[in-house]
């Protein structure tokens, strides 16, 4: 699962990588990583957020439960477990005006919707509260608002977290697999190269189109560029409109951009780093498969 890239400062200058048996692994620099943490429980964490002096991650594990690891230095977490009844499920966990947000499944339809909770620590969650409608998938603090995104092509905006606005004409064919947002655009990815740009989360460009089976499971701002990293090629992009294809090696399934380094993660276990996006080099094997990675 390719996460979110964030327009908050980080917390802690520092990749994260977290996935099964709940797998957490830290690295300041992308090269020299952490020991391995391994879970004694059957725990997957899939996503990951961070702020007010903490790291969450977040995900399930095999008896319906949500899970969140806690940490404040990366190194001693606390985990902390909630009830599902096999609805509520953990979707995502995102950070954004100075509280966690937690994206929690609303049903077993398409249009049943979605619930979620906030947290100013990471540690105490609020009650559950539901959209009107349909749930999201991940979600993405801009600096002023949330960008939501979800299945059949939903994209919906929200200041406080809890009343969103969804944008209209909305079709499956445009589904967001992941956001990245820089120098006042939002860019979302998708299957087949879709490449699509907004500058307010309500009104998106047209799609743009790769080639057949080239999925764009990720996609980073650097700072002056986006780039989307998929199955074949990877783009890039001064303004989310414009891009340049280049064929990839050994891309991953997700990535993360900092420090001036690409950091990706591909099956099973395996950690690979790029200076452009574009060729990949195997680094490390984790002890079990990776779900996501961060630079928080």
């Amino acid at each position: 699962m390719a996460d979110v890239t964030p327009a908050i400062k980080p917390t802690f200058g520092s990749f994260l990588a977290v996935g099964r048996m709940g797998l957490r692994m830290a690295s300041k620099n992308g090269t020299q990583w952490s020991e391995p943490q391994i879970a004694d429980k059957p725990h997957t964490l899939g996503s990951i957020a961070a702020g007010n002096g903490c790291a969450v991650a977040g995900g399930l594990n095999g008896t319906g439960e949500n899970v969140y690891y806690r940490s404040t230095d990366l190194t001693t977490w606390i985990l902390q477990k909630q009830k599902s009844d096999y609805v509520y499920m953990l979707r995502n966990v995102a950070f954004g005006s100075g509280q966690f947000l937690a994206i929690l499944s609303g049903g077993v339809n398409a249009e049943d919707a979605g619930t979620m909770l906030l947290s100013a620590d990471g540690n105490d969650w609020g009650e559950r509260f539901k959209r009107e409608k349909r749930s999201l998938n991940k979600a993405l603090w801009i600096g002023d608002k949330w960008i939501g995104i979800g299945n059949f092509g939903l994209k919906s905006v929200s200041v406080n977290g809890r009343e969103w606005k969804d944008a209209e004409n909305q079709v499956a064919a445009d589904t967001l697999i992941a956001v990245a947002y820089g120098n006042g655009r939002i860019v979302g990815v998708g299957l087949h190269g879709l490449r699509m740009s907004s500058s307010d989360g309500l009104k998106w460009s047209e799609r743009q189109m790769g080639e057949e089976g080239e999925h764009l499971h990720a996609v980073v701002f650097t700072g002056k560029e986006f780039v989307a990293i998929g199955l074949g090629a990877t783009y890039t992009s001064n303004d989310g409109q414009k891009w340049k294809r280049a064929p990839n090696e050994n891309a991953p399934v997700s990535c993360a951009y900092g420090n001036n380094v690409f950091v990706g993660v591909a099956y099973k276990g395996r950690i690979v780093t790029s200076k452009d996006g574009i060729v990949w080099k195997d680094l490390i094997k984790a002890p079990d498969h990776i779900q996501a990675i961060s630079f928080i």
